[in-house]
């Protein structure tokens, strides 16, 4: 299937929901939001998607436009070409460039938490998660709670 998408139509959330679920042939229960929009989008089949006449202005195109990139890496039988000299039309990182960006990030997530164990800093769940070994910060001292009446009476400390 090819798409063509006119991002002067997208303009504006309702218009640009009624004009995208028409251009995809979307089921009567769209929801005419950017999340259903995704939904829809990861579940079609080999689709050409081609957006034209979209400019840097044009906030909810743009909006529309994140969507359709994070649709194309997460289903990769959609294609997206985008029509414009203003706007970045590099396509969205997919496959083994996606392994490796994350790979990148949670190495770069490592050297945080493994500095930040090193420096004292009390261990968060997160930093947990990355380093089992780091050391844990002193338990806290509990808390007594105030007696109860029946134990204030038994201590002859109940008010009169």
């Amino acid at each position: 299937m090819n798409v063509i998408l006119d991002a002067r139509k997208m303009t504006e959330r309702t218009e640009a929901h009624k004009y995208l679920k028409e251009s995809f042939s979307m089921p009567d229960y769209y929801g005419h939001n950017l999340d259903a929009l995704f939904d829809c989008l990861t579940d079609l089949d080999a689709t050409d998607i081609t957006v034209t006449h979209l400019e840097s202005d044009n906030a909810y195109a743009m909006r529309v436009l994140r969507v359709l990139r994070d649709a194309a890496v997460a289903n990769r039988r959609l294609h997206l070409t985008v029509e414009s000299p203003e706007v970045n039309t590099e396509p969205p990182v997919t496959g083994e460039e996606a392994m490796e960006v994350r790979a990148e990030k949670e190495e770069n997530s490592f050297v945080w938490a493994r500095e930040q164990a090193d420096k004292g800093v009390p261990v968060t769940q997160y930093m947990e998660y990355l380093i089992p070994d780091a050391p844990k910060p002193a338990p806290k001292a509990p808390v007594d709670p105030a007696p109860s009446k029946a134990e204030r009476e038994e201590t002859g400390q109940a008010e009169k």
